[in-house]
Parts: C-alpha cells; structure tokens; sequence
C-alpha cells in the first residue's frame, strides 16, 4: 500500500478528532475469513454524515468489492488485495463527491504578539482529508481564545480584542491536535493559500 494513501487517511482521522469524536467514533480495519478485508469509517459528526455511496463487484470469487454507506458508515469489503482500493474509494470518490462544504469545524489559528502563546477559534470548512478553509473568524473574546496554560489567560488581560492574526477569511489552512490547557484541539500550523 502506498504511503500517500495511509498518511491521506490519517489526516482524514486526525481532522475529525476534536477532543470528544475520537471517543465515541473512529476507524476499523479487519480480516474477513472468505479472506478479503473489512473496512468501517464512522461518519457521525462529521462533513460526511449524510453522505451515500454503493458500489459492488465480484468478477470472480478472489476478485470481488463492495462499498456503501449505512447507519452514517462508509462501509468496504473486499478481496484480499482490495484493502488498498477500498481506501482509495473513501479518499478519491467518496470524500470529494460528498463532503459537505455547509458542515463547519472549528480550529484555532494563533495571534500575533500576544504576550503569551494563544490561539483564536474561527469556523472552517473540510476541502479535503488535509486541507481546511476559512469561513469565519469568530469575535475575539476570551471564550473564543485558547491558551496552553489556564495561568495564561491571565497573562492576556483585556488586550485579547486588540490583538492580530495573520489568517483571514478564504485562507486554506493545515492542522495539528494541540493541547490546549484543557482539550486537543485542531490549530492551524500551515497557511496554504490566500484569496
């Protein structure tokens, strides 16, 4: 299996892992003993929730897949070297034909020359398993700012509205999980493009 493709599918997990998704939701890969291989990705809560797929063949009975979308799960089976395809039918089809541009996540993009290490909450829209853009930056009040510390609020006093970012809306941005003082959030790391 190329690298491309397990990396791709990464992002697309870590994209959707906000601190409490990850706990209820996720990813299973499997064995199946016909062989073939199982795949499940949950979809709840995420720009793919309403998303539908059906796919199936069976060519001859050690070439054969299935993909579709029940209970909110992309669901794949296939033959023993399918596993490879059945990623590559979530990634390449599925994901750009019905991701949902309305479903809005929320990342944290940092702020400039804050006396201390802060991050602002802005909403933003999957483009891809990798890639987030932009739609609204949020009103920059305390409840909309993240810290690495809760001793550092106190460290931003009341400048949090006077303080500047580089990011604006229409950005196309990369994210990582940051521990925040409480929670992992997704934080923007790497500005992709601008409008």
């Amino acid at each position: 299996m190329e690298n491309g493709l397990i990396e791709r599918i990464q992002n697309w997990y870590k994209n959707n892992c906000n601190g409490d998704w990850e706990h209820e939701f996720g990813i299973k890969i499997g064995t199946l003993d016909n062989p073939g291989w199982a795949v499940t990705i949950e979809l709840n809560n995420t720009s793919l929730e309403e998303g539908k797929i059906f796919k199936q063949y069976e060519k001859a009975e050690d070439d054969w897949l299935s993909v579709k979308v029940e209970d909110k799960k992309f669901i794949g089976y296939g033959d023993p070297n399918k596993l490879h395809e059945i990623l590559r039918i979530f990634l390449d089809e599925f994901l750009i034909s019905q991701n949902n541009p309305e479903f809005l996540y929320e990342i944290y993009i940092p702020i400039l020359n804050a006396s201390t290490p802060a991050w602002q909450a802005v909403d933003a829209k999957l483009i891809n398993e990798s890639i987030f853009e932009i739609v609204r930056i949020k009103e920059r009040q305390f409840k909309n700012v993240n810290v690495l510390n809760i001793d550092d609020f106190a460290k931003l006093n009341d400048k949090v509205n006077s303080l500047q970012t580089e990011f604006k809306e229409g950005d196309k941005v990369i994210c990582e999980l940051k521990l925040f003082f409480d929670s992992k959030e997704l934080a923007a790391t790497e500005k992709i493009s601008t409008n």
